[in-house]
């Protein structure tokens, strides 16, 4: 049979919140499992600067050794103590407004049922009103749904095989977006450069001009120099006077155009930024060089508040993915592929039941993005044009519609 821990069969309520090192060592193994992850062990030994036999302890035998150190007072159980206050700081301060015992079993059973485990467990395990009967019922709760997470644990290995592709996925199109980014960076400095070097000839240009002019205004009468003196010029003069002009509009014209690809390259450097960082926060808190950790999963990081997003154009094939990753942050996706094989008169009923309208600029027709704004603001629904039909540009786009960027109606 399994054992309950001592602690709660002899120990009555405490004056202040139990430190790890102070219960039976069969909550240890219990805690350090469930309130903490193997990425939390991790840093923890990097912090502690632990060392092991192997340059790469398993995930096995760095959760061994701190179930060993959580109850010995040392150095080791009082960073898992700290670090478990800090993660679960708020459930602490949402338990720390609980007087009662029957009010602190509510607030387990409630957070039980919502699949909010690891917060509330320490919370609750080192609570002040902790009695017998309710560390019996939380260890006895958390063991047998150690038994039912390791019966399913097939379906988990699959779904995390399948996590883990996805994340590996999503860091090589980080990274593309990051050397894209580089290049328009480069490219960026590239034409700032020629910037002034034109800047340059067009001021060396002007100079020549204003000192020719002074010469024939010192040679002449009146105040048009060049007017004036016509008559006087040379062949050389007159050829010399155009061919300083048309350098001069020359240089004015490739300037222009020089600024205007500044601008559009600066436009598309922010825009791949905003992407790297969409992707960047899709990923998580993962930091560099680390693999994702067994609990890891890649989750929307936005919050839309139940709202609807319709999603037109784009690539069909990628659909199903984008809508589970609205989904995760509390929103629904609609899809219309802009005319390929559904009517576009389908746009108007699909645009009254959207919040909010996304589509990617190059790969949607013409004529349905025209259709498109115009029903948008005959119905005062905000609209998102995306850069492209990849996952970067959806994410970044789900970030504007997230904090309101949206473009004018």
């Amino acid at each position: 049979m399994c054992d309950i821990p001592e602690a709660f069969l002899k120990s009555q309520p405490a004056k202040t919140r139990r430190k790890i090192w102070n219960m039976d060592s069969t909550w240890h193994c219990l805690l350090v499992g469930t309130c903490l992850s193997m990425t939390d062990l991790h840093r923890l030994a990097r912090k502690l600067n632990l060392s092991f036999s192997c340059e790469s302890p398993s995930d096995y035998s760095l959760h061994s050794f701190f179930v060993g150190e959580a109850g010995k007072s040392g150095l080791a159980a009082k960073a898992i103590n700290k670090l478990l206050d800090r993660k679960h700081a708020g459930s602490i301060r949402r338990a720390a407004k609980i007087k009662t015992t029957s009010e602190l079993t509510r607030f387990w059973e409630q957070s039980f049922e919502q699949g909010d485990i690891p917060g509330p467990l320490w919370a609750c395990v080192t609570h002040t009103e902790l009695e017998i009967d309710l560390g019996t019922k939380i260890y006895g709760e958390i063991h047998m749904l150690s038994h039912m997470v390791g019966a399913a644990n097939r379906a988990d290995i699959s779904a995390l095989k399948r996590l883990q592709s996805e994340v590996t996925s999503l860091e090589q199109k980080l990274e593309g977006e990051r050397r894209r980014s580089q290049s328009h960076a480069e490219k960026n400095l590239d034409l700032t450069a020629k910037l002034a070097e034109q800047s340059q000839q067009q001021k060396q240009a002007e100079s020549s001009i204003a000192h020719l002019n002074s010469k024939l205004l010192a040679a002449g009468t009146g105040k048009d120099g060049v007017s004036s003196l016509k008559p006087q010029l040379t062949t050389a003069d007159r050829e010399e006077l155009r061919q300083l002009r048309n350098t001069f509009e020359e240089q004015n014209l490739y300037l222009e155009k020089l600024r205007q690809d500044l601008i559009d390259t600066r436009a598309r450097e922010e825009a791949l930024v905003r992407e790297c960082r969409a992707l960047e926060s899709l990923l998580g808190n993962l930091s560099d060089g680390e693999e994702p950790g067994p609990s890891f999963e890649p989750t929307c990081p936005f919050d839309f508040n139940g709202q609807c997003i319709l999603y037109v154009g784009g690539r069909s094939k990628v659909v199903c993915r984008l809508r589970e990753l609205v989904q995760q942050g509390n929103g629904s996706l609609l899809h219309h592929d802009g005319g390929m094989e559904k009517s576009i008169d389908e746009l108007a009923s699909a645009v009254a039941r959207a919040d909010q309208v996304v589509f990617p600029i190059d790969c949607v027709s013409h004529s349905a993005v025209k259709k498109l704004k115009t029903l948008c603001r005959r119905s005062m629904k905000p609209y998102v044009p995306l850069r492209s039909a990849g996952l970067s540009s959806f994410v970044a786009g789900l970030q504007s519609v997230s904090n309101g960027q949206l473009a004018d109606l």
